[in-house]
């Protein structure tokens, strides 16, 4: 049983790029949610689940930025102590 975060959401301006991006890095699995009002699919990482769906707002603000940076910048040695294991 996950004993860590029980569910998660991710919000993207091109969802099919985002699936595209999260299922070569993180090997995670999307389902398509049929029937509901937005488009929604489901995550399977192999641990938490989550959901992905189209960002409902705008981009966040300049402001954001340098969160956002330092966010990559962890992404990349997540991905490169993915690559050892």
């Amino acid at each position: 049983m996950n004993k860590g975060h029980i569910y998660f959401e991710i919000q993207a301006d091109d969802p099919k790029r985002a699936t595209d991006f999260y299922s070569r890095v993180f090997g995670w699995k999307f389902s398509e949610v049929k029937g509901l009002l937005i488009p929604y699919w489901t995550i399977e990482t192999g641990g938490s689940r989550g959901g992905l769906l189209k960002r409902p707002a705008k981009t966040p603000p300049p402001q954001m930025e340098p969160m956002l940076l330092a966010a990559r910048s962890k992404l990349r040695i997540l991905t490169q102590l993915r690559k050892q294991y």
